[in-house]
């Protein structure tokens, strides 16, 4: 990415006509009042008075759009690179003899690249999950999760200000009441994440329900497991639904309480110990896989996945786990048709004879009638069965291919595979 972005003439030229035009835009200070502000382009960036004229924005939006479009929606905000370049246009008003266009430009590259390469620690409270038994300590690729005392302790010996933990510490009152006083979590978040700022903690969270998705396949491999799906959504990893609020159902004769609780995610020692053993530690480095292999499909569905498990609404459980299973299943052929294809080739993950195949095949068509009457046609007609039975295909989907493919594997491979199994032969 690095190399692409210093060598795109397209962004070069979008670039050298932004500053070259901005050089214009400048308002001298004698001259300049607050009343610049008003004006159609006025800007008022570190110090200096600039007003925008229509090929500036023109040459500024497309030097933004060009750069999303290198780095990608992660490592690139619009909003911030919009404030970035016309940073380094201010910088450039008060010396334009010394920065010239092309150290301009070069300025630029070598903030952004800052974001690219440079991995960053986030901290922030763990909602979601909770440790039994003598669990401490759980790392899951670049997310952990900590016993907070535990990572108060590593901060302290790198001589980093833990008190600076305190500002993500809930208080024990409304949010209009001000104290110091601070309810300190049992359990944090350490993720090492490399984003723009602005992006830190929407990448933050999907990093986590990724790594939440890992914690469910453990989880319905342990020899205690039964189908279970929870009335209750699962619990976000940073929101602390503390307040417990209820709704009232008011009946003649009877009153019911409704509440808008979550479940937590219990961690015990059989969990950690099967998040410990191939393959799921050999899936741990899908963070980072390589595009068009079979672990970067995984990484997006377990993440949808979660997503799934989250929702409290039937219908959007029912959207996040069709996703979740399309990420994995649809081809790269985008004139193959989308049931067909998942529906033959997750029949083929989950069964061995023919009638068995057919039976899944059908079920699964069904219930893509029922999404895309939702999609197409906004009704809402999904049932807690419809909701559940997505579930239970879709993760046992997800346990079949991890125990059984290598992360590695070129996903165009796995498909030609399936695609023929699904004539009637064995798989894998």
């Amino acid at each position: 990415m690095i190399a692409k972005l210093r060598s795109d003439k397209i962004l070069r030229k979008a670039l050298k006509t932004f500053f070259s035009l901005a050089e214009a835009d400048v308002q001298p200070n004698e001259t300049a009042g607050e009343h610049i502000i008003f004006e159609p382009g006025g800007r008022f960036v570190h110090g200096v008075w600039f007003i925008e004229t229509k090929a500036t924005k023109t040459a500024g939006s497309d030097a933004i759009n060009r750069l999303t479009h290198i780095m990608g929606p992660v490592f690139s905000d619009e909003e911030e690179n919009y404030a970035l370049i016309w940073k380094i246009a201010a910088e450039r008003s008060k010396s334009p003899i010394t920065m010239s266009v092309g150290d301009a430009i070069g300025k630029v590259f070598a903030d952004l690249i800052k974001n690219v390469v440079k991995p960053r620690t986030f901290i922030n409270q763990n909602c979601a999950v909770a440790f039994r038994d003598s669990i401490n300590d759980l790392r899951i690729g670049p997310v952990r999760a900590v016993k907070r005392a535990i990572l108060e302790t590593e901060l302290s010996v790198k001589e980093i200000e833990s008190e600076y933990l305190s500002t993500i510490y809930a208080t024990p009152y409304g949010d209009e009441i001000i104290s110091d006083e601070r309810i300190k979590p049992d359990l944090l978040w350490e993720i090492s994440i490399t984003a723009s700022i602005k992006n830190i903690m929407e990448q933050a969270v999907w990093m986590i329900d990724v790594a939440l998705g890992f914690i469910r396949i453990a989880e319905i491999q342990q020899p205690h497991y039964h189908p279970y799906f929870s009335s209750c959504p699962e619990a976000n990893p940073f929101w602390n639904r503390s307040h417990r609020a209820y709704g009232v159902l008011l009946e003649e004769g009877c009153r019911h309480f409704l509440s808008d609780n979550v479940d937590t995610i219990w961690i015990d020692a059989g969990i950690h110990a099967t998040l410990m053993t191939d393959p799921c530690m050999k899936y741990m480095a899908i963070f980072n896989a390589k595009k068009g292999s079979v672990g970067a499909r995984i990484a997006q569905g377990l993440g949808w996945m979660t997503r799934g498990r989250q929702a409290s609404d039937r219908s959007q459980r029912l959207l996040y786990f069709f996703t979740a299973m399309e990420s994995l299943l649809t081809s790269s052929d985008k004139a193959a048709p989308v049931i067909q294809t998942i529906a033959r080739h997750a029949s083929v993950i989950l069964a061995k004879t023919p009638e068995t195949r057919i039976e899944i095949a059908n079920k699964i068509k069904k219930l893509y009638g029922a999404r895309s009457s939702l999609v197409h046609a906004g009704e809402r007609t999904v049932t807690r069965y419809d909701a559940d039975l997505i579930q239970s295909i879709v993760e046992s989907i997800y346990l079949s291919v991890m125990s059984k493919v290598d992360p590695m594997m070129n996903f165009d491979e796995l498909n030609t595979a399936l695609a023929t199994a699904s004539y009637g032969g064995p798989w894998p």
